[in-house]
């Protein structure tokens, strides 16, 4: 079911945990339907659908499981792998299940597989300057302000600029306990 919501009380004892997995061509359709209810200019379904497909593009999804072994995508996050670097290409966690570890374990798990797997060196990634939750995120994991675009989101409210932020991989690289 779409959109995804957090548990009421009385089905919170139904879900049992969420998971992290690679992501499947079946995942696009939900993948793009979380990207549009996250962003104001989210990626297409055929975006999507290019991007499990190429060759230098990694994916994982976040699935909320209930006891009934069923589970819907709450979190998508995409690694583009160009050595010596890589690149979060998106990040993104359905609005009602932020707050819960969601996009720290899609990035850390993005982060490990792309300095340990992928030969990575350095890891990229952009943000809007006004997200403050992801800013935090991603200044709590070491990433650091190395750019700024202009004006280059544009948004319902007008144009943000995007910052652009770096990692190093390495002995820095530690993912949290």
């Amino acid at each position: 079911m779409w959109p995804p919501k957090p548990p009421s009380p009385s089905e919170a004892r139904q879900v049992t945990a969420w998971r992290l997995r690679p992501w499947q061509p079946a995942d696009v359709p939900a993948v793009a339907a979380l990207s549009r209810a996250v962003f104001d200019m989210p990626w297409s379904e055929t975006h999507f659908a290019h991007e499990v497909a190429a060759d230098d593009s990694r994916g994982w999804v976040a699935v909320a499981a209930d006891t009934r072994g069923s589970g819907q995508v709450v979190g998508v996050v995409v690694l583009w792998v160009l050595p010596p670097e890589a690149e979060i290409a998106t990040l993104a966690v359905h609005p009602a299940w932020q707050r819960q570890g969601i996009g720290r374990a899609l990035l850390e798990h993005a982060l490990a597989w792309a300095c340990t797997r992928a030969d990575a060196r350095v890891v990229l990634l952009e943000v809007r300057a006004d997200n403050q939750p992801a800013l935090h995120l991603y200044r709590a994991l070491g990433f650091v302000e190395v750019g700024r675009r202009r004006g280059y989101y544009t948004t319902r409210h007008g144009r943000v600029d995007a910052l652009i932020m770096r990692r190093p991989c390495g002995p820095l690289w530690r993912p949290s306990p």
